[in-house]
């Protein structure tokens, strides 16, 4: 993938992350900051001193992807949270 592909890319996912985060009542550090700032906070984690954030960001996509889990895979409830907590532990 180009360069701008990646720059569109992080757009997009900035743009529906903020349409989820309202819908579902989101939380504020991934609704009001830029994706690259979420990455670097996500980064953080492997820091002496993680950024104060990063709970709420994790939380945030902890959120999103049950809602979507939810909607898409009704029938995977009892996996989807397994599912969850490993694709988090990969963040």
């Amino acid at each position: 993938m180009s360069a701008a592909g990646i720059v569109g890319s992080l757009d997009a996912s900035h743009t529906a992350c903020k349409v989820c985060a309202a819908r579902s009542g989101g939380l504020p550090a991934v609704r009001s900051e830029a994706p690259e700032r979420i990455v670097a906070i996500l980064k953080s984690a492997r820091s002496p001193a993680p950024d104060p954030r990063l709970t709420e960001v994790l939380e945030a996509f902890r959120s999103q992807w049950r809602a979507i889990a939810r909607r898409k895979y009704p029938s995977l409830q009892a996996e989807i949270e397994d599912a969850i907590q490993n694709a988090l532990l990969k963040l």
